[in-house]
């Protein structure tokens, strides 16, 4: 990952409001596998900068076969966003559209 990545979170962070799925822009990398991490709304308007680390993010790619898959073949022991049994939508509404984001 580097800086200008476009990430999602893996998991909940409820103590700083911030859930598996969300989407952000990594801002700053302060040392390898430690990134600043800004969220930002369909406008544009930050609502979170937070200081994470690799493990808790995915990087995202929006090109069709720019990169070969990182993504390994083998089923997580826990998937990742799922709360409670409830499988929390990670986009829905689209780009720039509006929505339940899974964001309470």
């Amino acid at each position: 990952m580097k800086l200008l990545d476009i990430v999602a979170l893996l998991e909940d962070l409820p103590d700083i409001g911030l859930y598996c799925g969300q989407v952000g822009t990594i801002v700053e990398e302060y040392e390898p596998g430690v990134f600043e991490v800004e969220f930002s709304d369909t406008t544009g308007r930050s609502y979170a900068i937070e200081t994470l680390t690799e493990n808790k993010l995915m990087l995202l790619h929006y090109q069709p076969g720019a990169v070969k898959s990182s993504c390994s073949t083998d089923p997580p022991q826990t998937p990742p966003c799922e709360r409670g049994g409830f499988k929390a939508p990670l986009f829905k509404g689209g780009l720039g559209g509006s929505g339940d984001w899974g964001i309470p």
